[in-house]
């Protein structure tokens, strides 16, 4: 088409109004226009469901549906039964708590995904080198690219929009993550002569570049890309972490046996009235224990007469049967512990936040969760544990080295060009080769400051790698920036022949010129090649000396007296290769990294003639034969300074049972010196044994590298292991420092590491790393020097690319596993109380001590409010004084079962206590008949009070009791005075808010005073203050118990600590109290509770701060006793259906994690 369509590339180019050299113009309206016509480079963003969404998906749970359907059928039995809009009371507020609770989760589902759609977006920035309107490239953000846009590739990075290759050697594109196909895919420049032989010239959006480097020109950006389509009309299924899949299969164990609560409390309601039926307990008994007959109770009763044995039938068997239903039911919602899936997603969700912040930035969430493991880090050298700003300390030239000193400034390059300036080497100087050598073949490039980052003042900016920014740097010294990119334009693309570009393996880098003026010469064409000294050693054969000349390196010379070894003195003569091995030594002591710079010069028709003998440099290994028989000018020694806080955070990963090991590219003696300052070897750990500092090529030798197997759990597939695990596990043991390590290196570590049982760590920045990374249990990425292809490999990026981040994911790794553990063991005893509770008082009382609203609100409690409160807890410092944990290490332990069982069974007395004898201890006046007694003694009643009594609870029965025959002929001299005075203030206020009861209730002769027969429709009685009681003591338990659940260790034993790092936690628990306090002094016939006075409130108060000093004895209980409690963890079978996964369908944790498998398409 483009052929066809265009009549060619170049006529395409021209179309789009770009141009092969200088891009587009780049103008505000140029861009403006294309904007319009093409769109943006902004890809589609993760979809997250809307929070109305989220809410419609709780009705898809079997459980809710039923509670929703019972609480409508209790409405209308209520209606007919009482009226409206009396009727509706019941049945609306369990509705309006189930809604209530429905609409807070999945607000708080919202936030976590809104979270995390954030980090998916955030993750995917990108910066893109572009051509516009000049020569010079131009770095810019990826959204800002445009069709017609000329970019600038090289190896690991990610293609940013589709593109079509103009320019390019030895490229090669992953496209996997759009097609599938993991192997890299040839790329050719689009040619008219090529465009019908089938080759690849196309660059998809989101695909890597694998290896090469060129120039495309952009076609599509954004949503018009293949990627983009994509993106659009896929999403992958949710794929939930191992410790999210453990609590699913907890939550199910825990859900069973709230659902086995459920059906014995179910059962023991229907036993209970099936027994009332059939006249073996009296009527209306309230009480199993103490069963005495309900006055005005009306009879059970299939019938739907309107009287049942001469007594209005109220239909009170088919209310008992709903509310047995609806107590069920609650008990179910109450026990499945939907919080658990959610508690891990939340504390996942605030984790990454927390984390990019300080510099993590988590693309996969199941990384931060595994950090909490990790038991090696394999860490770089070069910007993770140094400060990634290398910069000249010393040089070598002309058999001379000169150091820097301490501070280095301008004064040095200038005292090395004085040295090389005035030394000639055929015709050109030797300060020219270096210049030349060093501007010409490199890859990184000088932009101007665009005075986008106020704190960078510097006129001239560095970019790409940063081993060539300090050589440039060190240059820019004696020509300044200006001075330096002319230096770099001297060099013509059509001057340029060839560009060998550097590898992990190769340790080198090389580029063929041609020199115009020097057409015909033997020095027509020259290589330059700059690389480590001892990759280079063995390719050299001369070097440039003292007096210009060029010298065999096997050739004998004076050694300069900054060179000789501490035991020499005089005059001592040795080898050139031998002068710049001692000046490597010399270099690599303080810890510098080294760099040789050689030349060579061939005429054109050699040149020629060796790529006409090697397939014209087709492939890298065709090119190697240019990089034979070189001269050696000079070594450059760059220092890159350790971070300040290395040495502290290697230290704290000691502390942590982590062993730390760094693997670089440099030579064995500057590894070892590096590491010795960083702390992550000794000098006695070196001498100790061989295996502590080792070379890539010894650890392959000592191990056997790698052999393939095939997988026992996996029959068909092989996998990698190594060669010889015995020996690896002794090397293990030692290894501090591996250097001249490869990617191939790392990946052999990593896969031993992991198979003798440790979680290990890897940070990478290349893209020959990407294979380490995806195998290591987390894989760091560099967010500075990373390419896409490491990025996109990796589990967490490094924003600063700095090993300190690293100490911060550990921490919060252990601290999501602690979160979780705090949240279980809370969520388990509030579980074990609420379904006892509820069981009890099914079984033996009339009422249930919690009624279904008051359970719903324990529910929101429990589930949304602690997992917030709880999940959201900050790592302390001590997180790191521990050991590691196992990789499958259970999530409830000994303590935890100690906790739980020591909490629940102080929280049960407790409320056996008060449900049993508060009527005495904690209520004004309950009594069984009536309230005073004639003659002192206890046989004649003379006196009633209105508030009776045991039986009646806050519903028509009251009024049905003092309505019945018995009590219906009862005047005002039967009751008690002060009571019924009382009484009627209640009744009286209840009708008007501003009643004055002293002024208007002076006397029971006032005609204001109401009889209990003649009262409001539910009317409260002691019953009502004493269960509010129940509820009142019962919340504030499990507030309380939320401050002992954020401390889990046996050591922990102040509760307090840090409790103001979290002010997340201190506004929950305030907003618990204050809710809970405004539904027990207004939620009335909705909560069916009854304000208390302060003194009440004070008792429940003090009886749940009972609970700190409970959980502090508790620590002092012998773990011993609890070793023999254990729950399979193990995560079910994906298909596995249980009771559980029935009635929730869509559980919390399904709902709430996919958006992670769109970071782990990033």
């Amino acid at each position: 088409m483009i052929i066809e369509d265009f009549q060619g590339p170049e006529a395409l180019v021209k179309e789009l109004g770009s141009d092969y050299k200088t891009g587009i113009l780049g103008t505000a309206v140029d861009k403006l226009e294309r904007q319009r016509a093409f769109g943006q480079n902004s890809f589609p963003p993760p979809k997250i469901k809307t929070i109305c969404e989220l809410i419609a998906e709780n009705f898809d749970d079997a459980i809710n549906k039923i509670l929703f359907g019972a609480s409508i059928v209790s409405m209308i039995i209520g209606i007919i039964n009482e009226g409206f809009p009396e009727g509706m009371i019941e049945g609306t507020s369990i509705l309006i708590a189930l809604l209530i609770i429905i609409v807070v989760n999945s607000g708080n589902n919202y936030i976590s995904e809104r979270r995390l759609a954030d980090l998916v977006n955030l993750s995917e920035k990108q910066e893109v080198t572009v051509f516009r309107n000049s020569t010079e490239a131009t770095t810019i953000d990826g959204a800002e690219l445009l069709v017609g846009d000329i970019i600038k590739f090289e190896a690991g990075q990610k293609v940013p929009a589709d593109c079509i290759m103009i320019e390019g050697q030895d490229v090669s594109c992953i496209e996997g993550e759009l097609t599938g196909e993991p192997d890299a895919i040839e790329k050719t420049p689009l040619t008219e002569e090529n465009y019908n032989d089938g080759r690849m010239c196309t660059m998809i959006a989101k695909s890597l570049v694998a290896t090469g480097f060129g120039k495309a020109l952009v076609l599509a950006v954004g949503p018009n890309t293949v990627a983009g389509v994509i993106t659009t009309k896929t999403q992958q299924a949710p794929q939930p972490t191992l410790l999210q899949e453990k609590l699913e299969t907890i939550a199910n164990k825990i859900g069973n046996v709230g659902i086995f609560v459920a059906c014995l409390t179910m059962a023991a309601q229907v036993i209970k009235i099936t027994l009332e039926y059939t006249k073996v307990l009296p009527c209306g008994c309230a009480n199993i224990l103490t069963c005495e007959e309900l006055d005005g109770c009306t009879p059970l009763s299939f019938s739907f007469d309107s009287e049942v044995e001469g007594v209005e039938n109220d239909f009170r068997l088919y209310r008992s049967l709903l509310e047995s239903v609806i107590i069920a039911i609650t008990v179910v919602v109450v026990a499945i512990p939907e919080g658990l899936p959610l508690a891990v997603t939340i504390s996942l969700s605030f984790s990454s936040a927390k984390m990019r912040k300080l510099n993590n930035l988590v693309r996969k969430l199941a990384s931060s969760e595994t950090m909490g493991s990790a038991t090696h880090i394999c860490s770089d050298k070069t910007g993770t544990l140094t400060l990634n700003k290398m910069t000249v300390m010393a040089c070598m030239t002309l058999q001379k080295a000169q150091l820097a000193g301490n501070v280095p400034s301008d004064k040095f390059p200038n005292q090395v060009k004085d040295v090389a300036d005035g030394v000639e080497v055929n015709g050109d100087s030797v300060w020219k080769l270096l210049t030349q050598g060093v501007m010409w073949n490199s890859s990184a490039r000088i932009e101007k400051n665009d005075g986008s980052d106020p704190a960078v003042v510097e006129p001239y900016l560095t970019k790409g790698n940063v081993t060539e920014q300090g050589l440039i740097k060190f240059f820019m010294g004696v020509f300044g920036g200006e001075g330096c990119i002319d230096l770099k334009n001297q060099l013509t693309e059509d001057n340029t022949l060839l560009v060998i570009s550097f590898t992990s393996s190769r340790k080198r880098a090389s580029i063929v010129v041609r020199d115009p003026s020097q057409e015909g010469t033997d020095k027509e064409v020259r290589v330059y090649c700059k690389g480590a000294p001892d990759m280079l050693f063995d390719l050299t054969t001369g070097v440039v000396c003292a007096d210009g000349s060029v010298q065999s390196v096997d050739d004998q010379t004076l050694v300069s007296e900054e060179l000789l070894n501490s035991e020499e003195s005089g005059e001592v003569y040795d080898t050139h290769r031998n002068i710049f091995e001692r000046t490597v030594k010399k270099f690599a002591k303080q810890a510098y990294r080294t760099l040789l710079i050689t030349y060579k010069d061939m005429s054109m028709a050699d040149y020629e003639q060796l790529k006409a003998e090697n397939n014209d440099f087709e492939k890298e290994s065709d090119r190697t034969v240019l990089e034979n028989g070189l001269i050696a000018i000079g070594i450059f020694g760059l220092q890159d300074p350790l971070r300040g806080t290395i040495v502290s955070s290697i230290n704290r990963c000691k502390a942590a049972g982590i062993q730390v090991i760094m693997c670089t590219g440099d030579n064995i003696d500057t590894a070892i010196a590096i590491s010795k300052n960083a702390g992550i070897v000794t000098e006695e750990q070196v001498e100790a044994s061989k295996y502590s500092c080792m070379t890539g090529k010894d650890f392959r030798e000592a191990v056997g590298g790698i052999k393939q197997i095939e997988n026992p759990d996996k029959p068909g597939e092989m996998k990698d292991v190594v060669s010889n695990m015995k020996k690896f596990r002794e090397v293990k043991q030692y290894l501090r420092v591996l250097a001249r390590s490869s990617p191939e290196d790392k990946y052999l570590l990593v896969t031993g590491i992991q198979d003798s049982d440790g979680v290990v760590a890897v940070t990478g920045d290349g893209t020959n790393d990407a294979p380490a990374l995806t195998k290591a249990d987390v894989g760091f990425s560099m967010g500075i020097t990373g390419t896409d292809v490491a990025k996109g490999a990796s589990d967490i990026i490094l924003l600063d690319d700095n090993f300190s981040s690293i100490v911060v994911a550990l921490k919060y790794g252990r601290n999501v596993f602690d979160n979780v553990r705090k949240f279980l063991q809370f969520q388990l005893t509030v579980n074990v109380v609420a379904m006892f509770i509820v069981f009890l008082g099914s079984v033996i009382l009339k009422d249930s001590p919690l009624t279904a609203v008051q359970m719903l609100w324990v529910n929101l409690i429990m589930d949304t409010f602690a997992a917030l409160a709880l999940a959201t807890e900050p790592p302390p410092e001590s997180i790191l004084d521990r050991q590691p944990y196992k990789k499958n290490a259970a999530i409830v332990t000994e303590v935890m079962w100690r906790n739980v069982f020591g909490h629940a069974i102080y929280q049960a007395i407790v409320i056996l206590f008060i449900i049993f004898f508060g009527q005495v201890l904690f209520t004004e006046r309950y009594e069984n008949t009536c309230s005073v007694y004639a003659d002192e003694e206890m046989t004649t009643c003379s006196k009633y009070n209105p508030f009776y009594t045991t039986e009646l609870y806050f519903n028509n029965d009251a009024k049905k009791h003092w309505s019945s025959p018995k009590f219906a002929s009862l005047t005002k001299a039967d009751f008690d005075e002060d009571e019924l005075l009382r009484f009627s203030c209640f009744e009286q206020m209840q009708k008007d808010e501003k009643y004055n009861c002293t002024t208007q209730l002076t006397s029971v002769d006032s005609e204001d005073v109401v009889l209990p027969k003649d009262a409001a429709f539910r009317s409260y009685t002691q019953k009502l203050i004493h269960y509010t009681y129940v509820f009142q003591c019962f919340v504030f338990m499990q507030v309380f118990n939320q401050i002992n659940a954020r401390k889990l260790e046996e050591h922990e034993k102040n509760v307090f600590a840090g409790f103001f790092n979290n002010m997340l936690f201190i506004y929950i628990t305030i907003f618990t109290i204050l809710i809970q306090m405004f539904m027990v002094e207004y939620g009335g016939d909705f909560v069916q509770t009854y304000p208390l006075s302060a003194e009440q409130n004070l008792h429940c108060i003090l009886i749940g701060l009972l609970e700190l000093l409970n959980g502090l004895v508790l620590k002092f209980i012998p773990l011993r006793f609890f070793q023999c409690v254990s729950l399979d963890e193990n995560p079910q079978a994906q298909n596995t259906q249980t009771m559980v996964s029935a009635l929730k369908k869509s559980s919390t944790m399904r709902r709430t994690t996919k958006n992670d498998d769109k970071f782990q398409k990033i």
